[in-house]
Formats: structure tokens, C-alpha cells, sequence
């Protein structure tokens, strides 16, 4: 309204404002005086044509000034549709970083319980590898003082009955060996029993 108002005062001032220069001669110095003529009025036609002329031009601002609004309203829709498509593309990008982060982190507990049940494993199975060892080290040595003792005992049963039989032992003797040889059955009997219980710890 007001680019119309401006507009219809503009035409209106250059149209009413004409004026006529008339020259008037003094008798005595001939000076030239112009002095203005009557302003020219305008017919109600020519009024009418003007007063249209500044309708339209308003209207075509208006309707330009409406055209520019809606593209302003459409280029800041899109602006902030761009702007929620960017928003949700990074919450979307952070959940993902988040959900990849936690998989990483059950990975990582994952692993390191594999790796704890593995060296509890390797640890156990030192301890009994270690423990075989050492209950082969004794049945081996079990088993050498039993087969000494056996041999030993045998021997010393072979050497009693030579003697025996060459009559050159009382009946006090033979009863002193025979309880030797009863004693020394005793303690291989105790050497085999060792001997089997190494020989179970070593399998």
C-alpha cells in the first residue's frame, strides 16, 4: 500500500505541477517577470488511468513480494529438512559407532576369558605334567629298590640253602636267618606296594 501511495503521488506532482512563464516589461526598467499560470487539472479519465496504473504496478510488487515469501518459506523448509536429515544421520552414525564400540568391548571380554581359561589350562596341565614326572621319577626308583631287593632277597635265599644242605648251620641259625630272610620279604613287599602306587600316579 505504501509502494502505491508513493507511486500515485509521484505521477500526480509531475502532472499538476506545470506551470506557464508569461514575460512582463516594465516602462521603466523593461525588466522580464515570469509569473505563473493557473495549474492544469486533470480529468477524472485521466485519474482514473493513473489510479489504475499504480493498482497493478502494486499488485504485481505484492505478488512478487508473495512469490519471493514462499520461496523463502520453501528454502527454509528445505533447510530445515536438511538439517533433521543431517541430525538423524548422526544420531544414526553415533548409535552405529555406539553398537560397534559394544561389540568391540564383548569381543575384547571375550578374548581375554578365552585367554585366562587357556593359561588356567596350560598351568593345570604344567601341574600335571610335572606331577607325572616327578611320580614317574619315584616309581622308576621304586621300582629299581624293588627289583635290588627282590634280587638281593633271592640271592640271599640261594646262599641260606646252600648252607643248609652242607650242614654247617645249628638249628639256632637257620631259625636267626629264616627270620631275616621272613623280615626281608616284609620290607619287599612294602617296595612293591610303593612301586604300584608310583606306577598309578605316573599313568
Amino acid at each position: 500500500m505504501k509502494s502505491k501511495n508513493l507511486f500515485l503521488g509521484l505521477l500526480l506532482l509531475g502532472t499538476t505541477s506545470i506551470f506557464a512563464q508569461e514575460p512582463v516589461v516594465q516602462d521603466s526598467l523593461k525588466v522580464q517577470e515570469f509569473v505563473p499560470a493557473t495549474e492544469v487539472e486533470l480529468t477524472e479519465e485521466q485519474k482514473n488511468e493513473i489510479a489504475k496504473q499504480a493498482e497493478k504496478q502494486t499488485k504485481e510488487f505484492e505478488k512478487q513480494a508473495e512469490i519471493e515469501k514462499k520461496n523463502a518459506e520453501r528454502q527454509a523448509k528445505l533447510e530445515e529438512e536438511r538439517i533433521r536429515a543431517e541430525q538423524r544421520q548422526i544420531k544414526q552414525e553415533e548409535k552405529l559407532a555406539k553398537a560397534k564400540q559394544k561389540q568391540a568391548e564383548k569381543e575384547i571380554k571375550q578374548a581375554e576369558r578365552r585367554a585366562k581359561a587357556e593359561a588356567k589350562a596350560l598351568k593345570r596341565a604344567d601341574k600335571q605334567a610335572k606331577a607325572k614326572e616327578k611320580a614317574l621319577k619315584q616309581y622308576i626308583k621304586a621300582s629299581d629298590k624293588y627289583t635290588k631287593a627282590k634280587i638281593n632277597l633271592e640271592k640271599s635265599k640261594n646262599k641260606f640253602e646252600k648252607k643248609k644242605l652242607k650242614g654247617k648251620m645249628s638249628p639256632l641259625d637257620i631259625q636267626k636267618e629264616e627270620l631275616k630272610l621272613k623280615d626281608r620279604e616284609l620290607k619287599l613287599r612294602e617296595l612293591e606296594l610303593k612301586m604300584i602306587q608310583a606306577e598309578r600316579k605316573a599313568n
